[in-house]
């Protein structure tokens, strides 16, 4: 009789620590919660019949059987609710709060002593065991129902299509559910049946109910069980040393009060309950941190570390530096003994080819053909997530491609597969080998790996396009570069041939040819100053123009461009003014490619302004920020000069001003008013700035004018 009573007991203790393990995992979700909701109400039942079997007289028992009721009331309802919060059907949440208002109303009639629902007791040959009252069967409606209400989700849940490994769960719930509920055979004794010469053995059934739910946990990795085991440790440590403190309280508040101050001493008890349970709240949270860093140390620092590593990827544009910072993060900072990356050779292509690998032999590094494990790879693709040595044996989802996936398992020593998928392609592989000091990889790392994988997949695109775009790029800068020096060779021969003809070498020109000489020679001109733009344009993109960096006075510089730019503004009667609103100011900058730009703005000012009009420089003093810190967080503004171009011309539409900067592009009121010109010169100029550290920025309005405003460092 005691020992099974004893047993009882020990499987009402494993209850409630699997219910505390499971809810301290993660206290914020649904599904926890709803468990530990589950498992309390058991555990009281569980706890208050074995109390009432060891009691030695009825009312003794009775008290015992009736806290037990408070659990036996919501047992039915709590596997219900944890069912809704499993299968997400969060739409049958109205049927729990009815659920617990029936609870309260046979709540209040246990508390109340009322004989229509519990009568008493029976006194059987093993002990004591609660009657059933008059209107018991109305309990019993409401306990069955939902019994069935928790079969009908998990069935219809198991039946959605839902992953094999979900279903696999589901089915090992169910039938750990449905076992439990054989449990219910203890309301036979309520009701005057007694079948058997000892104590009820309803606890059976909840013993092996616990077992189940544990070999789902550890099989199926459900919860992260090393790491709960800490906190759940730290959490009972903490509401013992709390439950102390109160007892003590207790103990001593009972010698102040005077015998027949019940009432005083339950109230007096019952705010310091509630102040306690407070205080116990306020520990929690503030040791929580503390918690976290002596248990949850090394979780950290692998998840700050992936973290780490995606930002890297993102600004990583260079494949080999890309490959090498994953492989060598995996390695040295997560403690894999091995890793492997496999690549595809193209989007579709039939070879997966060894990036890097910390694998030594030949072997390990000769590609793999997509026809030797094509349906391994197609059930990565499928799956859409991580797998490792263990479940490829094991799941039955894997049971087709077990065979070609241990091969490349055991090739690459590994004990985790990770795939890298983009847009429904499988662009590549890591293969992970056993980690350091036997530490494997738990739900929580996996989970982060597989965000880190998403983030490489899409590095290793960028990457791709990156390189082939930077291929196009370098083969239009060929072109552009062997057209230019093609070019530039025979019209600088004619800009000497019509220099030596206007010079008179050959004989006096003609009067009438004067004229139309000069323009031809000035067109000839412009055009060298285009096919040289476009070269240095080339050797920009390139990296391979020049720079030779100088202290020297910008007003100066401003002031010299102006003068060699007056004779085109005379032509077309327009004023050319500049004015500084700074002293003498020396800034560090390569002259020659400032001038540059100044000459591109201010012939861009003359050529798009009528006649007649004014054209205004400035300098100033100002703050800038550079275009490449724009979207970093709480960037300084850099101090500086502001150069301003502002002409009274055509302007430049809203749509034109975004594409302003782009290579050989012209606004449609740019080519209606001048004919010529490639589009390049702003782009130049741009190139230039950034080069010199700079920034640039244009505000027009259309049939008002234009000004550009350069920005530089001093």
């Amino acid at each position: 009789m005691i020992a099974v009573i004893m047993l009882q007991i020990i499987v009402a203790s494993a209850l409630s620590a699997l219910g505390v393990f499971v809810f301290f995992h993660n206290p914020r979700s649904p599904v926890n919660r709803a468990f530990l909701f589950l498992t309390t109400p058991v555990a009281i039942w569980l706890f208050g019949f074995s109390f009432g079997y060891l009691s030695h007289d009825a009312a003794t028992a009775l008290f015992w059987f009736k806290c037990a009721y408070l659990g036996v009331i919501f047992i039915s309802l709590s596997t219900y609710a944890f069912s809704v919060f499993y299968t997400k059907r969060l739409k049958q949440k109205p049927l729990i709060y009815a659920g617990l208002a029936l609870g309260v109303i046979f709540l209040l009639l246990l508390l109340t002593n009322n004989t229509i629902f519990l009568d008493g007791l029976y006194r059987y040959a093993w002990g004591y065991y609660p009657k059933a009252g008059r209107y018991y069967w109305l309990f019993l409606v409401y306990f069955f129902p939902y019994a069935i209400l928790l079969g009908y989700n998990l069935f219809t849940w198991r039946s959605e299509k839902q992953s094999p490994i979900e279903n696999r769960v589901t089915s090992l719930l169910g039938a750990a559910f449905i076992l439990a509920y054989f449990g219910a055979t203890d309301f036979l004794p309520t009701l005057g049946i007694n079948l058997l010469p000892i104590q009820p053995l309803g606890f059976i059934p909840i013993g092996i109910w616990i077992a189940l739910v544990g070999y789902t946990v550890l099989q199926y990795r459900i919860w992260d069980v090393s790491l709960v085991a800490h906190k759940t440790v730290y959490y009972i440590t903490l509401s013992t040393i709390i439950a102390l403190v109160y007892t003590t309280i207790f103990v001593f508040s009972q010698s102040i009060f005077q015998k027949g101050l019940d009432k005083e001493l339950l109230i007096f008890n019952t705010i310091v309950f509630l102040a306690m349970s407070f205080v116990l709240s306020f520990l929690k949270e503030k040791t929580q941190h503390f918690i976290d860093i002596i248990f949850y140390r090394q979780k950290i620092n692998e998840t700050s570390i992936l973290q780490n590593l995606e930002h890297e990827l993102v600004s990583l544009v260079d494949l080999s530096i890309l490959v090498k910072r994953v492989t060598d993060v995996l390695h040295k900072d997560i403690g894999s003994k091995t890793v492997t990356l496999l690549m595809r050779q193209d989007d579709r292509g039939p070879l997966f080819v060894v990036l890097k690998t910390t694998i030594q032999g030949k072997h390990a590094r000769l590609p793999i053909r997509l026809l030797s494990a094509r349906e391994f790879f197609n059930k990565l693709i499928t799956t859409k997530r991580d797998v490792s040595d263990e479940e490829l044996l094991k799941l039955p989802e894997y049971k087709r491609v077990k065979r070609s996936g241990g091969n490349i398992f055991r090739l690459y020593k590994s004990e985790l597969c990770v795939p890298l998928i983009r847009r429904g392609h499988l662009l590549g592989i890591i293969f992970l080998g056993s980690r350091f000091k036997k530490r494997g990889y738990d739900s929580h790392l996996r989970k982060v790996l597989m965000k880190m994988a998403n983030t490489l997949a899409v590095a290793i695109e960028n990457a791709e396009l990156y390189h082939e775009v930077k291929a196009v790029s370098d083969m239009k800068s060929d072109i552009l570069t062997v057209v230019s020096h093609q070019l530039r060779t025979p019209v600088t021969s004619i800009r000497w041939g019509l220099h030596l003809i206007q010079k008179g070498t050959y004989g006096a020109l003609p009067e009438k040819l004067i004229e139309p000489f000069e323009q031809v020679f000035e067109t000839n001109l412009e055009t060298v100053r285009m096919i040289d733009r476009l070269l240095d344009v080339s050797r920009l993109e390139r990296g391979n123009l020049q720079f030779e960096m100088e202290r020297f006075d910008i007003a100066l510089v401003i002031e010299d461009t102006i003068s060699e730019m007056r004779a085109i503004a005379k032509n077309k009667n327009i004023k050319l003014i500049f004015k500084s609103f700074v002293p003498s100011i020396h800034i560090i900058a390569d002259p020659e490619r400032l001038r540059d730009v100044l000459e591109i703005l201010i012939d861009n000012a003359i050529k798009y302004s009528p006649d007649d009009k004014t054209i205004r420089v400035t300098l100033e003093n100002a703050s800038f920020t550079r275009e490449e810190m724009y979207y970093n967080h709480d960037v300084k503004k850099q101090t500086g000069i502001k150069i301003s171009v502002t002409d009274e011309g055509i302007g430049i539409s809203p749509d034109d001003q975004r594409k302003l900067f782009g290579k050989f592009f012209r606004g449609k009121n740019a080519q209606s008013f001048d004919t010529t010109g490639l589009g390049i010169g702003l782009a130049y100029a741009k190139s230039l700035i950034l080069r010199l550290k700079g920034a640039i920025e244009v505000k027009s309005k259309v049939g008002e004018g234009t000004t550009v405003s350069l920005y530089l460092p001093t």
